[in-house]
């Protein structure tokens, strides 16, 4: 599994994905079009582990919106992330705030 990055960040979200096992294959087929997207493993069950690469025009939501509107995906569901700097959030004031390890 190759995962690329610009250099200066990496932010990877691992999804796990459920389809029915007749639909695997085209699942698998529509996955491999999306960039940055890598299928880490798959199974008899009709799961597949994906890692997706953020870009600078998708964050973690719009991918896993994308993800979920794959035709024939029952469910999508982030298992992890993986973000090279501390990941920003809003909070309930509009405010942002550093979200890191130390706090």
């Amino acid at each position: 599994m190759m995962i690329a990055g610009n250099g200066e960040n990496m932010n990877i979200i691992g999804v796990v994905l459920q389809t029915n096992l007749v639909n695997l294959e085209n699942v698998q087929k529509h996955l491999e079009g999306i960039p940055g997207c890598s299928i880490f493993k798959k199974d008899k069950l009709g799961r597949i582990i994906v890692t997706v690469e953020e870009s600078a025009s998708k964050g973690e939501a719009e991918i896993l919106i994308e993800l979920r509107s794959i035709p024939l995906v029952k469910n999508a569901e982030v298992s992890f992330i993986s973000a090279s700097e501390p990941l920003q959030t809003i909070t309930k004031d509009k405010s942002s705030r550093i979200v890191s390890a130390d706090s």
